[in-house]
């Protein structure tokens, strides 16, 4: 199980990778990888999911539900987090593609799942909730693939969001999980 540990260095925090490894003499911590920088940035507006579907499509849930695949889906629900906090919508750099949200100089990069700092182009993590947004939690969320009963997915997709700073309504992870969950497997795709 890998999580994510925050060390301040010089008055700043850096996140990192911690993985458990057990040895002959128990379990033993190892950061192993290093994550970038933490950004915190304040709480603008409350914003449920159903009325930012409803201001950016023009649909109610049921019909963005309906009209898209769960990797869209997912990415709305992300944006719509983000949102929260004030990102809006990137048209920077020559390349970049329309599925990515700035905030001061942080671009959160869903086409190519990178979060980072648009100045130097390097990984950055973003603290908004609870836990820790970063390239490495949201591939982990996008790339969820899991086997089993409903009882066994629902929770390990839930905490997949969570690892990932994703809060999300029970209602629309209901929904959601429906949308993806078939033959007793559930993949974002």
């Amino acid at each position: 199980m890998a999580f994510i540990r925050i060390k301040n260095i010089n008055g700043n925090p850096y996140a990192y990778l911690v993985k458990n490894k057990w040895t002959k003499k128990g379990p033993r911590q190892g950061a192993s990888k290093y994550l970038g920088p933490v950004f915190q940035f304040p709480f603008v507006e409350e914003k449920d999911f159903e009325n930012f579907i409803l201001e950016k499509y023009k649909k109610n849930v049921d019909e963005f539900f309906k009209d898209n695949k769960a990797k869209d889906i997912l990415e709305e629900i992300i944006f719509c987090e983000l949102n929260k906090f004030g990102f809006l919508e990137y048209k920077g750099k020559k390349g970049t593609k329309k599925k990515s949200v700035i905030l001061k100089n942080v671009v959160v990069d869903l086409n190519n799942i990178k979060v980072y700092n648009v100045d130097d182009e390097k990984s950055v993590v973003l603290k908004l909730n609870s836990d820790f947004m970063c390239a490495y939690s949201l591939k982990k969320l996008f790339g969820f693939l899991e086997y089993g009963n409903e009882m066994e997915v629902a929770p390990k997709l839930a905490k997949a969001f969570i690892f990932a700073d994703i809060p999300i309504d029970d209602h629309i992870f209901v929904r959601f999980f429906k949308k993806c969950f078939k033959n007793d497997s559930l993949r974002i795709s």
